[in-house]
């Protein structure tokens, strides 16, 4: 008898146990989620990283603004050293020949000098006019050979320079009344002057107002 009883009281207590834990479970204990929030030691590196890729950003941004600055002045230096350059051997080899005028205004000169001929492949009498565009700011150069200036053919043109704003020739002489040398626009007398003055702007950049005078020999330099 007492064994009976003690296996059905044994019995009761597992089957109460199975029950409560079949339909009173124990809560389970939820893992709390990770924060999505940043920390104030993540914001700080960041901050770090944004101000030094700014500073990297702006370095490089302004090399290349002065690179392009010191671009920009080079390519009018260059412009006005050849063109000074092409300018002045002209017409230091200028002579006064018949059949080909001087012909000098503000914005355009005509003059005999030595060229190089592409017909004849060897350097010949000829003529080279320089005139000025003051709408496109370009200073363009013809040159032709004794054969083209008869022929009345049109010779070899070539921009010498561009971007001009200001460009003016004068021509100077000596006045045999006033006994002094003067400057004028236009040369209207026959033969050569004794110099050619050309002032020029450019207009790129800041260049100031530039000018120079070329010394004729063959019309005899002061």
């Amino acid at each position: 008898m007492r064994m009976r009883n003690n296996f059905g009281s044994r019995f009761s207590v597992l089957g109460s146990r199975l029950a409560d834990r079949v339909f009173c479970p124990k809560p389970k204990t939820q893992n709390p989620k990770p924060s999505k929030a940043f920390t104030l030691v993540e914001l700080l590196i960041v901050s770090a990283l944004l101000a030094i890729i700014s500073m990297a950003v702006y370095a490089v941004f302004n090399s290349g603004v002065k690179i392009w600055q010191r671009i920009g002045n080079l390519t009018w230096e260059e412009d006005l050293n050849i063109l000074l350059d092409k300018l002045q051997s002209d017409l230091r080899n200028s002579f006064d020949f018949q059949g080909i005028d001087f012909i000098g205004e503000k914005d355009k000169l005509v003059f005999a000098t030595i060229v190089d001929s592409a017909r004849l492949k060897k350097k010949t009498i000829g003529q080279v006019a320089y005139f000025f565009n003051p709408y496109l700011g370009t200073l363009s150069r013809e040159e032709r050979d004794y054969a083209h200036i008869f022929g009345e053919d049109r010779g070899r043109v070539s921009v010498v320079s561009t971007n001009i704003r200001f460009l003016r020739f004068q021509y100077r002489y000596y006045d045999e009344e006033m006994k002094r040398y003067i400057w004028n626009y236009r040369w209207m007398t026959e033969g050569l002057p004794d110099a050619v003055r050309v002032e020029l702007e450019f207009d790129d950049g800041d260049a100031a107002r530039i000018t120079r005078t070329v010394d004729i020999p063959s019309a005899g330099s002061i």
